[in-house]
């Protein structure tokens, strides 16, 4: 008795598992199995593995070859490496088209600019010349405006000292040359009468 004691102290699981016998009783019968409590599954030795792999092998005695596996970095080093694309050089007729129409815009653009200053500075010449004019044209009419009223206020003073009132009318209106209406002539014979009719102013 005190070895089967000895025995369940020293295996824990065998222990356990004779209590669950002793609670399930007979129903204990329908869980046992051919398997040991702990059995544990038995892996092959290296031996049998090799064993294996010839058994494997190919009809004509070459053994099989594990696949082979390539890293990234193998694959990037086996890609083609990748080149840039360097543009092709443009012929030489485009080269000297291109420099002739530069050359010819550069020729628009400065003789746009010379007939732009051109024309402001001639611009600025009329200006003047325009003002230059006037203020010449204005001092002139004012001079002579100015000698015409003088000779018309020397005129109506002879005309009023005048006895003949005839004379008087006909400086007003006056006589042009080749005018042959008659009243004009009436007031010439008039004038030249030393006593015309109507006479108001007498001489003292």
């Amino acid at each position: 008795m005190s070895d089967n004691i000895d025995i369940i102290n020293d295996d824990p699981t065998a222990d356990f598992l004779a209590r669950e016998r002793a609670a399930l009783g007979e129903d204990a019968d329908f869980f046992e199995n051919d398997m040991s409590p702990m059995e544990t599954p038995v892996l092959p030795s290296p031996s049998v593995f090799d064993a294996t792999i010839v058994s494997n092998a190919d009809l004509d005695g070459t053994p099989f070859d594990s696949p082979s596996f390539t890293t990234p970095k193998e694959s990037m080093d086996v890609a083609e490496p990748h080149h840039a694309v360097v543009p092709e050089e443009e012929p030489e007729t485009v080269k000297q088209w291109m420099a002739n129409l530069k050359e010819l815009i550069d020729k628009r653009d400065k003789a746009a600019e010379e007939t732009k200053k051109a024309t402001i500075e001639q611009a600025h010449q009329d200006i003047d010349k325009f003002y230059e004019d006037y203020n010449d044209k204005k001092q002139k009419a004012i001079e002579a405006n100015r000698r015409r009223e003088e000779e018309a206020m020397k005129k109506r003073d002879s005309i009023q000292a005048s006895a003949n009132v005839w004379q008087r009318v006909v400086e007003e209106c006056g006589t042009p040359t080749g005018d042959t209406e008659r009243m004009k002539e009436i007031m010439q014979s008039l004038k030249k009468d030393t006593n015309p009719p109507g006479s108001i102013v007498q001489e003292s």
